[in-house]
């Protein structure tokens, strides 16, 4: 009996031995973490990586560093691209893309295209009778002839989408388009969004004229190189 004891203290003592020896292995990594943490500090070894790939995207879809993500166009900016000829390869290249914008903020901001203002409340109900018809009046006299001053403000009305053409067709820097302050598009009337088209379409055909020309110009310097 007293042999048996003492094997059984034995295999014991051996059993919680292994059991300590397990738990203070297999809690090194959650232990290290716990204890940091506790402490409000981050391991060394525990590292959080910065995001890949950042995108400075606007509400449509444009980034101008990169273009436009053409799944992103809201429906309103499809149709005015479409209207214009714009194609989607012009969209995602950046350079082409902050030319077409910029046309829109000229064209918008510079006079030639305003938003609508929304239409004036009807005037309250009266229960008043309404008033008598005017008494029958003779024919009305001509209007007077317009004094020089007026013939010259009449002369003199600027041609916006004249001005900003001509400004692209001399190479003249467009002022550029700030992300923050796009404007709504959707808010314009058909007419205007018709106007809009016409301008971005004329602007983008003496764009791809410059470029075409630039390319043959190219073309025609490496052809009068000499070649050994």
């Amino acid at each position: 009996k007293i042999g048996t004891s003492s094997k059984y203290k034995e295999e014991k003592g051996v059993m919680e031995k292994d059991k300590a020896d397990h738990k203070k292995k297999s809690g090194g990594l959650f232990a290290k973490l716990k204890s940091a943490f506790s402490n409000n500090e981050a391991p060394a070894n525990f590292v959080i990586s910065d995001p890949g790939n950042f995108r400075h995207d606007s509400h449509i879809g444009w980034d101008p560093e990169n273009g436009f993500e053409i799944k992103n166009i809201p429906p309103e900016w499809r149709k005015l691209f479409q209207a214009a000829g714009v194609r989607k390869s012009e969209l995602r290249d950046a350079e082409t893309a902050k030319f077409v914008m910029n046309v829109i903020g000229e064209s918008v901001g510079g006079g030639m295209v305003t938003p609508s203002a929304p239409p004036p409340p009807p005037p309250p109900a009266s229960n008043a009778p309404p008033p008598p018809p005017p008494p029958p009046m003779g024919p009305k006299p001509p209007p007077p002839p317009a004094s020089p001053s007026t013939r010259n403000k009449i002369a003199a009305a600027p041609d916006t989408k004249g001005d900003l053409l001509s400004a692209i067709k001399a190479g003249k820097e467009l002022k550029k388009m700030d992300p923050a302050s796009i404007p709504a598009v959707e808010k314009l009337n058909p007419q205007e969004c018709t106007n809009l088209a016409d301008t971005l379409a004329s602007a983008m055909a003496l764009r791809r004229n410059a470029i075409t020309h630039e390319e043959e110009e190219e073309e025609e310097e490496e052809e009068e190189e000499w070649t050994d």
